[in-house]
């Protein structure tokens, strides 16, 4: 096997397999040469080839400890992505406090803590001196020896950007300068709840039910398909009604579950989860005959027509730009109780009924609508659907060729180069540099009058919000391709 011109060690790709059996990551092909100079120079000192080793791995916990520390990613500083500790601060926590029992905050991925004792001192800082009862923050991984640096508390420059600078009076209120180095005060490291958990394959039955405000930042974004998933499901179980979810920037778009809404404070995204637990949703035939009345559209449409069997197989003359116009028509509530027969609206509430069983994981039933769409109108728009259907799915090879083909059709169609840009990230990162640059190109192009106009396929978030992603992508993927060029090894 090679990896980016680097020939992979025998038995490599089960060892892959293996760390995404129990862990959900799938490993970077940019972090291959890492992990594989690991793994030999631990079989060399064991003497055993990779597939005894990860026998091994399998019946020894000690060994898989010490393994699993080796191979996790502990990139992390204090307050990063500031803006979310100032929404925290400013305006939800308000929110919760009124409710007059206790906070509790949860670190779910902290690394070497300075997430977990970021989200402390904001929570010290609002309460003020009547803290004890107020709040609790729990703060786990899987990486113990990162645990136990939270534990000694002691931090170098490397945990302090320009990012979060705002806040590092806060550090310094509650640490003391030793040499180049800041140690947390005891109080604060022993006020949160540090555990190992492997948030994959551990229960979390000893943990609460009922955070009002999560942080898994930087996590799902190095799973796929059913494992993402998985993780996304046992996390937000352990949510309370209304609480609230943050995930890094880059992940907000690549998420969707049933019981989150997406909530908008200024330019930052995050998610809350909804008040009512979700019911399941039970498939609806959309092939009906004419006269037939699936179940109403979520934005209250009283039924969707289904389209003439006569026309089946044969595209219509119906143009984007008018089911476009009707989305936003429909989005409105204007128009809702005369139009069933008009071609273009028909194609558009099904284009809306497919996000709703998207948002709500009924991709089967998503697949399903798109694909009699695609009957009568075949373009970027439904390639685009399935595309994001499948990346759901972790089928990244065909959400590749479904967001190639939405390019195919247009070429300025930017929802399909990003997605396509971020299945792309990790296996070709410089094709992914390429297509970033031309999505982020594209957005800044883009006429400031159309900035809804593919709102519905994003849900909602501003063209700014992925102009900026695609920026911080170009940055760290541009990094990546100088490690190539000079051969230097990714970080881990």
């Amino acid at each position: 096997m090679m990896a980016q011109g680097f020939p992979i060690i025998s038995g490599f790709d089960r060892l892959l397999e293996y760390i995404e059996d129990i862990t959900g990551i799938t490993v970077p092909d940019t972090n291959y040469r890492a992990l594989a100079e690991e793994v030999k120079i631990r079989t060399l000192e064991m003497g055993v080839t990779v597939q005894r080793y990860i026998d091994i791995l399998r019946d020894d916990s000690a060994e898989r400890e010490s393994f699993l520390n080796a191979v996790t990613i502990n990139e992390t500083y204090f307050f990063r992505e500031s803006r979310h500790f100032t929404v925290l601060r400013e305006i939800l926590l308000p929110r919760i406090g009124r409710t007059g029992g206790p906070v509790l905050a949860w670190s779910a991925t902290c690394a070497t803590g300075e997430e977990g004792i970021s989200l402390a001192l904001i929570l010290k800082d609002y309460f003020g001196d009547d803290t004890r009862s107020r709040f609790t923050v729990y703060a786990t991984d899987l990486n113990s020896e990162a645990l136990s640096h939270m534990r000694q508390g002691i931090y170098t420059k490397n945990s302090f950007r320009e990012d979060g600078k705002a806040y590092h009076r806060l550090i310094e209120q509650h640490s003391t300068l030793t040499g180049k180095s800041r140690k947390i005060s005891a109080d604060i490291i022993a006020g949160i709840n540090i555990a190992r958990r492997n948030l994959f394959l551990d229960t979390l039955e000893d943990m609460p039910d009922s955070f009002h405000i999560v942080f898994l930042r930087n996590t799902l974004i190095y799973m796929k398909g059913e494992k993402k998933n998985s993780i996304l499901a046992r996390v937000v179980s352990k949510i309370s009604e209304g609480g609230y979810l943050f995930l890094s920037s880059s992940e907000m778009p690549l998420v969707v579950h049933p019981d989150l809404e997406t909530v908008q404070e200024g330019d930052i995204y995050f998610f809350r989860k909804k008040k009512h637990p979700h019911r399941e949703i039970s498939s609806i035939p959309v092939n009906t005959p004419a006269g037939a009345k699936p179940p109403a559209h979520r934005i209250g449409r009283k039924n969707i027509v289904p389209l003439n069997r006569s026309t089946s197989h044969r595209q219509s003359s119906v143009s984007v730009a008018s089911v476009l116009a009707a989305v936003r028509d429909i989005e409105r509530h204007k128009g809702c109780d005369s139009i069933s027969d008009n071609q273009s609206y028909i194609i558009a509430e099904l284009l809306l009924y497919s996000i709703h069983f998207i948002n709500n994981m009924k991709l089967d039933i998503a697949r399903e609508i798109v694909r009699t769409v695609v009957k009568h109108f075949s373009n970027e728009i439904t390639s685009h659907l399935l595309g994001f259907i499948a990346l759901l799915e972790g089928e990244r090879d065909a959400a590749t060729s479904f967001f190639s083909a939405a390019i195919t059709c247009n070429t300025s169609f930017w929802p399909s180069r990003f997605y396509l840009a971020n299945t792309l990230r990790d296996s070709k990162p410089l094709e992914a540099l390429k297509e970033f640059t031309k999505c982020r190109d594209i957005l800044s192009r883009s006429d400031a009058s159309q900035d809804v106009r593919y709102g519905f396929l994003v849900e909602y978030f501003s063209e700014k919000y992925f102009l900026d992603l695609c920026d911080s992508w170009i940055q760290s993927l541009e990094k990546v391709s100088q490690r190539q060029q000079s051969g230097v090894k990714p970080c881990r």
